[in-house]
């Protein structure tokens, strides 16, 4: 089982509340994926320029890195 981690939202500041709990869910996730043996994690580590330029959706190009990190 693959688990991958919530990207943070460009449309925000980094210190902002959304991107602070987007850390937060993250750091549980890798909590809970100790538990399982057979699990592995992905982490995006997505950029600006993955992103529309609202910075909330994933464009092409992000797409594209998600799936070729997928396979």
């Amino acid at each position: 089982m693959i688990f991958i981690h919530a990207p943070h939202r460009f449309d925000f500041e980094a210190s902002s509340y959304v991107n602070k709990e987007v850390n937060a869910f993250n750091r549980k996730l890798d909590k809970v994926i100790k538990l399982y043996v057979h699990s592995s994690q992905l982490h995006l580590n997505m950029q600006w320029e993955h992103f529309t330029t609202l910075g909330m959706h994933m464009n092409e190009s992000g797409k594209d890195r998600t799936v070729g990190l997928l396979t």
